[in-house]
């Protein structure tokens, strides 16, 4: 402490006695109070270093600063600068700052995945970014668990989870996920903030997969071969691998006395002999190639009994026959322009305007526009539609003409578009009854364009075109009949009845 008093003493005493200073030199400028050199010996130098203050530091020297101590020098050191004193405004002004390296910064922080499942593998994504452009180094990774979706509940590190994949567990279950990164720049200042993406979820369990709609496609007949129809979903998406069969019999639909048959384990299935009689059924046990799997086996409907040769005969998918409580299964009727219920006879023929037992439909007079359908045909090889037509008059003298008619349309889309397959027309006052013998058969183009059939001539026929058969119709699972009548005269009436669909194998 005397040391340090006494060279304060001879500093003042030297500057008291001496008009300059020197520093480092031993002939100050004449012009200068003081004059500082960089080296006195040519080897060693150094550089003036103003006070250097933090905020706190610059705070201090504020308080005790005044108007007369205009030109006062630091060096702040939060911003970088050398400010220097402003003593008419009392504020530090900025002399010059030195350029500031800020931080790398992680931006765009998000998670990447086909579903939050655990099983399923998640990516972290982000834009790493540099004012001063530094590159980017070795950023940092770290996947966190929470218990919420704000990331505010019971937030943990997952252990090992420090790559920019994360493979969830069923310790996520529940859970809330969040990617985080620490940017790490190469040069300047290296470190920036950690940046989260959004807490995902909550994690579910990877659920197996389903099949569903499973079916049985062909004949129940000896030597036919039966195929495995069904429908593959999982809900996350894990794609199919190579799911498993098994065939079934029984001794009635209910499944009763069902029993594996011994080998029968591929999607298809030729019926045997000994399948004589029996019911027969496939289970599908779908398998995933990732995830949870394989999923729970699901049965088809017991199909039979399997008949002793031959094809499958026709399976009726459809009727309408315009009752009050109409057949069943029921082609549902909806009428676009509607016509009107028949009922009794008609004059000439003096036949029942109906098939059985007590209703047709038609019109007099008239405009009628009906859909019927739609029925599901995708578990046959095609279909077939039959329709029973009639025309009716009051009189002899009338009956359906040319310009009167029938049209028979075919949708496949469940009536958003139809195909123009059949025209029935008549022929100078021709009348006809149910009963009459001209069928006409007709293979389903799809073409929109009708084949027209008219009766043979005027008058009361027994060979007019009553019934109607479309075969060859697609197999689909939104089937829709359509037909429209129209007439001219009070005295003739179209009559249709018994429209029917059928599923052919």
């Amino acid at each position: 402490m005397k040391k340090l008093l006494f060279t304060v003493f001879i500093a003042v005493f030297s500057l008291q006695i001496f008009a300059q200073v020197g520093i480092n030199t031993t002939s100050p400028s004449p012009a200068s109070v003081l004059d500082v050199e960089s080296s006195n010996d040519g080897t060693n130098f150094g550089g003036f270093l103003p006070p250097r203050v933090d905020a706190t530091g610059k705070a201090n020297i504020t308080s005790k600063a005044t108007a007369t101590d205009d030109g006062l020098m630091i060096f702040f050191l939060d911003t970088r600068c050398l400010q220097m004193w402003n003593g008419v405004d009392s504020v530090w002004e900025d002399v010059y700052c030195m350029p500031v390296n800020n931080a790398p910064v992680a931006s765009n922080v998000t998670i990447t995945a086909t579903s939050f499942d655990v099983g399923q593998m998640l990516t972290g994504n982000y834009t790493y970014s540099d004012t001063e452009g530094d590159p980017e180094g070795t950023s940092t990774f770290q996947w966190y668990r929470a218990d919420d979706s704000a990331g505010t509940l019971n937030v943990i590190p997952i252990g090992g989870a420090t790559t920019q994949n994360y493979t969830l567990t069923t310790a996520d279950i529940g859970k809330y996920i969040s990617f985080a990164v620490i940017p790490i720049a190469t040069a300047g200042t290296t470190t920036g903030t950690e940046a989260f993406s959004v807490y995902e979820g909550p994690i579910d369990a990877n659920d197996a997969p389903i099949a569903s709609s499973v079916s049985i496609i062909g004949c129940t007949a000896v030597a036919e071969i039966l195929n495995a129809s069904y429908t593959y979903s999982d809900d996350e998406n894990d794609p199919e691998g190579v799911s498993t069969y098994q065939w079934y019999t029984a001794t009635d639909a209910s499944g009763t006395g069902s029993s594996p048959i011994i080998g029968a384990t591929a999607s298809s299935y030729t019926i045997q002999p000994t399948d004589l009689n029996q019911f027969i059924s496939v289970a599908v046990t779908p398998v995933a190639t990732t995830g949870t799997s394989p999923g729970v086996a699901v049965f088809s409907s017991y199909e039979g009994p399997v008949l002793a040769f031959g094809g499958c005969s026709p399976i009726l998918l459809g009727i309408q026959d315009f009752e009050v409580t109409p057949a069943t299964p029921t082609l549902t009727l909806t009428e676009n322009t509607a016509g009107t219920y028949q009922t009794g006879t008609g004059g000439f023929p003096n036949s029942n305007k109906f098939i059985s037992p007590s209703r047709g439909y038609g019109v007099t007079n008239s405009f009628a526009d009906i859909d019927l359908g739609p029925v599901d045909a995708s578990s046959y090889t095609s279909a077939t539609a039959y329709i029973n037509i009639a025309s009716f008059a009051a009189t002899s003298g009338n009956g359906a003409d040319g310009g009167d008619y029938v049209d028979i349309y075919v949708s496949t889309d469940g009536g958003a578009t139809f195909s123009y397959e059949v025209e029935i027309t008549g022929n100078n006052n021709a009348k006809w009854d149910f009963d009459s013998t001209g069928d006409v058969t007709i293979a389903y183009d799809g073409d929109n364009t009708a084949t027209s059939f008219a009766s043979p001539g005027g008058g009361n026929r027994t060979d007019a075109p009553s019934y109607i058969e479309i075969t060859g119709l697609p197999n689909s699972a939104n089937l829709v009949i359509g037909i429209v009548l129209n007439n001219n005269s009070g005295n003739e009436t179209w009559v249709i009845d018994d429209i029917e669909v059928y599923g052919i194998n």
